[in-house]
């Protein structure tokens, strides 16, 4: 047995100015701080912004390691894009030198000057558009003996060369018997090229003769191409 006289017990009280509010704030502040989360946070911080650092630096020594940011690389650049500009601009006056010369007469100097060089030739512009059957006609002169007569205007404010003709003869069923091409050269020899606002009268014989189970002719159509 144990003598209660003999056991001596020694308390210590608690001041009355620390209250359980502080007590419980005391508390927390031990949670917060034995927590591990934050050095785990910290570390994955530390280690993003190393990996940007690491990303940073290498796109810097890139730059400055591009052969593209010396000097010579950049003249090279520089005279390439140059030459390939000019190329393609010479390439553009080749293939378009009728509707330049047409266009702007004062650069056909020029222009005749680099088909020299390049074995071309300019002509007059193609612009079938431009080019209206003002007027025709279809008339019988004698038998299987026709004559056509047309006039050709060019309505463009630019020069353009004499079209070709095509003259299709129609039944009474409106179906072609007869198709005939008439060059520029065989109605337009001195009028090879159409002035803005020239109009060109032509005449032409044309000679048909139809088959026996053939229809008479009834009509005509005319059409002005380039070939």
């Amino acid at each position: 047995m144990v003598n209660p006289h003999a056991l001596h017990l020694e308390t210590q009280s608690i001041p009355h100015e620390l209250g359980d509010a502080d007590v419980l704030l005391d508390m927390r502040s031990l949670r917060v701080d034995n927590d591990p989360a934050p050095p785990r946070q910290k570390a994955k911080a530390a280690k993003t912004a190393s990996k940007r650092r690491s990303a940073h630096s290498f796109l810097r020594s890139a730059t400055a390691s591009s052969p593209w940011q010396r000097p010579a690389a950049r003249w090279a650049l520089s005279l390439t894009s140059l030459l390939l500009f000019t190329l393609l601009a010479l390439q553009v006056a080749v293939q378009e030198r009728d509707r330049i010369a047409a266009t702007e007469p004062a650069t056909k100097p020029q222009l005749e000057r680099l088909c020299l060089l390049l074995n071309c030739q300019i002509a007059p512009l193609r612009q079938i558009e431009s080019v209206v059957i003002d007027s025709s006609s279809f008339t019988k002169v004698r038998a299987d003996v026709y004559r056509l007569s047309f006039a050709l205007k060019n309505v463009a404010l630019t020069s353009v060369a004499t079209p070709d003709l095509e003259l299709t003869l129609t039944d009474i069923q409106d179906q072609a018997v007869v198709r005939r091409v008439f060059a520029a050269a065989d109605f337009g020899k001195q009028q090879t090229v159409l002035e803005p606002g020239a109009e060109l009268q032509a005449m032409v014989p044309v000679s048909v003769k139809l088959p026996p189970e053939s229809e008479r002719i009834a009509g005509y159509r005319l059409l002005s191409f380039y070939p």
